[in-house]
């Protein structure tokens, strides 16, 4: 880094040492809040709507039936 060069060494590792802790307590700051908005999310009933999925699952359904009658 830059500051190795332009102060002593000593200097520098408090400044790298400082600057390392400050970024790595904004990244967990982050990364906690990430993770709680997940948590917070996977409490809620899933808001999607996808027309394929509902035509493969009723599909399906409609074959396993099939299936159940033909073995009667």
């Amino acid at each position: 880094m830059a500051v190795d060069y332009a102060v002593s060494r000593n200097v520098a590792d408090r400044l790298k040492a400082g600057r390392v802790k400050n970024a790595f307590t904004n990244r967990l700051n982050a990364a906690e809040a990430d993770l709680n908005r997940i948590i917070m999310d996977m409490y809620h009933h899933p808001m999607t709507y996808d027309p394929s999925y509902n035509a493969k699952v009723d599909k399906l359904r409609r074959e396993k039936i099939k299936i159940k009658t033909k073995k009667l």
